[in-house]
């Protein structure tokens, strides 16, 4: 399983194999498993952000705060900072940049599972100074769904994000609401594969014209959105 640097409207860069293993189970005739290679382990993540807030290469409530340090600082980023190449530190600069790179962050989700809805909500703020970013961040959202006939859901969503950079000297904020209709093969929040038509009006400070939305949304700060989404997960 490859992994790439992608922007949107720019090339694929291919950046590392993030996922590379050979594994053999019932060994024994137990549970037991042996691997050899590189995988993904505890990765956590804040679904409706499509957030991983840890990655080691009913209802629940997950209360997270993280500390990170040089290499340890984000959970999806290399071991770089600064120039770099395929996960490599290139110059001295960029060496210092990586040892004073830092993060706090606190993640607070809750997921909801009842017979006739469904609910996760999310919150997420983090302070990170970095070479590119030194700034903090907000994250709040919530989506709410409700179970229909068959395996059929009516689902909407809003969130609110707020980021202040002060590296590049930036801050604002981005909103949005989302409406949909959803089909999954069971009647549980994450049940996947989903196949979702949807409609999103979104929103943004004056400081991102131009950078949020981009290219379609270049002069605006406003924006509806809508379209069909596939969805699944493994």
């Amino acid at each position: 399983m490859p992994e790439f640097n992608w922007i949107y409207g720019d090339a694929a860069e291919y950046k590392t194999m993030a996922q590379a293993f050979v594994e053999a189970g019932n060994l024994g005739g137990t549970t037991a498993k042996a691997w050899a290679g590189r995988r993904y382990h505890k990765r956590r993540d804040v679904n409706i952000n499509d957030y991983f807030y840890m990655s080691l290469k009913g209802g629940a409530n997950t209360i997270a705060l993280q500390y990170g340090k040089g290499a340890a600082r984000s959970p999806w980023n290399t071991a770089v900072e600064g120039g770099s190449a395929l996960g490599r530190l290139t110059s001295a600069a960029a060496a210092d940049a990586l040892e004073a790179a830092k993060t706090w962050r606190l993640v607070d989700y809750h997921l909801y599972e009842g017979e006739r809805w469904a609910m996760q909500s999310a919150f997420i703020r983090e302070r990170r100074q970095h070479a590119t970013f030194d700034g903090t961040g907000l994250s709040l959202g919530a989506r709410p769904m409700l179970f229909l006939g068959g395996h059929w859901r009516l689902v909407g969503e809003a969130g609110h994000d707020r980021v202040s950079n002060h590296a590049a000297h930036a801050r604002g904020a981005v909103w949005k609401f989302t409406a949909a209709m959803e089909w999954a093969p069971r009647r549980v929040f994450l049940s996947r594969p989903a196949l979702r038509v949807y409609l999103t009006r979104a929103g943004w400070s004056e400081e991102f014209r131009g950078r949020a939305g981009a290219p379609i949304f270049n002069d605006d700060t406003r924006g509806w959105n809508a379209g069909v989404q596939v969805e699944t997960s493994w």
